[in-house]
């Protein structure tokens, strides 16, 4: 099958804890160079896109803001629909930077949604519990920027953001809307951005669930990168992945 263009994740595939991925960065740049169009779908919440194609750019790597797509996109995205101006966010300044920088208030009281994502350098007992108060206080709406289990940082496996939602819906009684991956609507987001039919898109990442569960949902082929928290064996229940490989550099032969 022809592949045309790539949806890919970044942490795990193309760099862990802010340090490049050996042969990830050489790779995205070959894509460039071959004029092989690509995004970035990731769950991080913990830094803005504008952060995110920062970091890129050190790298060598030079693209533009909008061929990034967080959970934090898709929010701000789901308030205006809502026609809301605000909410409460359980997440880190750089997100809330974002919200504010979209014209959306991160801290009010009497918000209708409250946010939550990446708590790490951020979380502790009395901000959780603020939120948990403006969710029954308010009757909000709980959004998960996303619900990941897990993530691999540089000294082993980290808690993500769904152990945290867990813990909301269950004190609150409530169930959670996802923006993030493995959302269908997130994905289409990205791939409608690339401009190609799902059958000539793959997309490349470390997570069976979040990324070749979510790349599923909009007939996305995926393939799992060993570079991440993927160890190599896949859970029971999962949508079986296209293709194992080492790393994202592996992943430029299946445009040839």
């Amino acid at each position: 099958m022809t592949v045309s263009g790539f949806l890919i994740d970044l942490d795990g595939v193309v760099y862990i804890n802010g340090e490049p991925i050996p042969g990830a960065v050489p790779a995205l740049q070959e894509l460039k160079r071959r004029g092989i169009p690509f995004r970035f779908v990731s769950n991080n919440t913990h830094r803005s896109r504008e952060t995110i194609q920062a970091r890129l750019a050190r790298f060598g790597v030079d693209i533009p803001v909008e061929w990034i797509f967080t959970p934090l996109t898709a929010a701000i995205a789901y308030l205006r629909q809502a026609g809301a101006t605000s909410c409460w966010l359980l997440g880190s300044p750089d997100a809330a930077k974002e919200l504010t920088d979209a014209g959306i208030n991160p801290a009010d009281p009497n918000a209708s949604h409250v946010l939550i994502g990446d708590l790490s350098d951020v979380l502790g007992y009395e901000m959780f519990v603020a939120g948990f108060r403006v969710l029954m206080r308010n009757h909000a709406e709980l959004l998960a920027l996303e619900h990941d289990r897990y993530f691999k940082g540089s000294d082993g496996l980290l808690l993500s953001a769904g152990a945290f939602v867990a813990a909301l819906e269950f004190a609150a009684d409530t169930s959670a809307i996802l923006l993030g991956k493995p959302s269908a609507a997130f994905f289409q987001a990205a791939l409608s951005s690339l401009g190609l039919p799902p059958e000539e898109v793959v997309m490349i990442g470390d997570d069976p669930r979040s990324d070749i569960g979510g790349a599923a949902t909009v007939s996305v082929r995926g393939v799992l990168v060993l570079t991440g928290k993927f160890d190599g064996v896949l859970p029971d229940g999962v949508v079986a992945p296209w293709k194992i490989l080492p790393g994202l550099a592996d992943a430029l032969d299946l445009t040839q």
